[in-house]
């Protein structure tokens, strides 16, 4: 049911910000429409979360398209559904002509079938190669984009732990509410915060004072400099074939061998309501050439079953197991909520 609600909510946004999304080649009915090719991209999903990432991030891609003649490295793994053999058979195909001027062009590069094709018209452009314009006020206030999202869910039939007292009986009400503001600037800047409270959890009391259950938070900045890429707040990491950091899109079995392979994507900004599978720090990309250097730290509290404290300091000393859910409506959920802390530091030499 939530993986229907992301694919409902790219359909409106589509539907809603079409007329600034596209140009007159593109509003050609050969082409895929942003529902469309998102629908098509999301149909191996099977994670919820996963597709409420992978949505967000294609709509920013139908808002901001890539320009694939002029795109850096990071920007190519964006396009996470094509093999690594595709994409460089096109950044081949752009050093030896010198650059892509349309869609139909794509079609006779080797290793591109119309289907992959169609998928890439809504989130890539053809501007040639110039220089990058810089960041200044004036550019900020001008050419930035601010977003604003509030979904709520809700249950018409009365369940029965909003009834039962004790120990199974919800702390708050029955209302799902989702919070999302965004400021993005091309793909120089970007600036977002998020607040969830699920079904059964208190807002603004109880156990929530503070207001929302979950709060993320992050600022990003990309630049040409030394330093490329930096994060601070919430952010994902995903490097090789994911085996220790392995955030973001996950293909499926196919009959492709290749086409299970992941892409590494490197540092990228948090915004999706998983209160798991994300760092909360510092991360920072150096592009000391011929090296790219990648560097993060994290800390941050997680929800854990404790069954062990210290007598003497009252520290927590033995968990049976982490909580994954996210969901604090009940005493017992409440307890383990933020239980211990994770500390995880790391880093990557590449080219």
């Amino acid at each position: 049911m939530e993986r229907l609600c992301f694919i409902a909510f790219a359909i409106f946004c589509e539907t809603f910000f079409s007329s600034l999304l596209f140009s007159q080649e593109q509003n050609d009915s050969s082409f895929l429409s942003v529902q469309e090719a998102i629908t098509e991209i999301l149909a191996d999903v099977e994670d919820d979360f996963e597709a409420e990432n992978i949505t967000a991030e294609l709509l920013n891609l139908a808002e901001n398209p890539i320009q694939i003649n002029k795109a850096t490295d990071e920007q190519w793994q964006k396009f996470f559904w094509l093999s690594d053999f595709q994409i460089q058979s096109i950044r081949s195909y752009i050093l030896t002509i010198g650059s892509v001027s349309s869609y139909y062009e794509l079609l006779y590069i080797p290793g591109l079938s119309k289907n992959d094709v169609l998928l890439l018209t809504p989130f890539v452009g053809f501007e040639r190669p110039e220089f990058q314009k810089k960041i200044s006020l004036t550019r900020f206030i001008e050419d930035g984009q601010f977003q604003y999202l509030l979904r709520n869910e809700l249950v018409i039939e009365k369940q029965l732990g909003y009834t039962n007292s004790g120990t199974r009986h919800f702390t708050g009400g029955p209302l799902k509410l989702l919070n999302r503001a965004t400021y993005k600037l091309g793909d120089d800047i970007h600036i977002g915060y998020t607040s969830e409270k699920d079904a059964g959890e208190p807002i603004f009391c109880k156990s929530n004072k503070q207001g929302f259950d979950f709060n993320s938070f992050h600022a990003q900045l990309n630049t040409n400099g030394l330093f490329k890429n930096i994060i601070a707040g919430d952010y994902q990491v995903s490097f090789g074939q994911g085996l220790i950091c392995g955030a973001g899109y996950n293909p499926g079995k196919t009959g492709m061998v290749m086409s299970g392979m992941r892409h590494s994507s490197g540092i990228d900004h948090y915004q999706v309501t998983d209160e798991n599978k994300f760092y909360r720090g510092i991360a920072v990309v150096l592009d000391y050439k011929p090296l790219s250097i990648t560097l993060f730290g994290s800390r941050h509290a997680i929800d854990a079953n404790i069954t062990g404290k210290d007598s003497l300091t009252n520290k927590t000393i033995e968990v049976s197991s982490l909580q994954t859910t996210g969901i604090h409506s009940i005493p017992s959920e409440i307890a383990d909520e933020d239980a211990i802390h994770q500390t995880l530091y790391g880093g990557r030499v590449g080219e």
